[in-house]
């Protein structure tokens, strides 16, 4: 018996592919400024995620159509 294996490759919008943006880019210049940035990257970090979200959102969708 021999089972035949087709692979369909789907790419997500290119919305969905969008690299999350880095905050800074540069280290903090002094002691306090690194406590003052946690704020952004945790938003930073949240708006990668909801957008790692969307695309996992998305393979399921399209799983569920077939």
């Amino acid at each position: 018996m021999v089972t035949k294996v087709d692979y369909i490759n789907i790419t997500p919008p290119a919305l969905l592919l969008v690299p999350c943006k880095v905050p800074f880019d540069k280290a903090p210049e002094f002691y306090g400024e690194a406590y003052l940035r946690d704020p952004v990257w945790k938003q930073s970090l949240d708006q990668c995620n909801k957008q790692l979200d969307r695309i996992k959102q998305w393979v399921n969708d399209k799983q569920a159509d077939k």
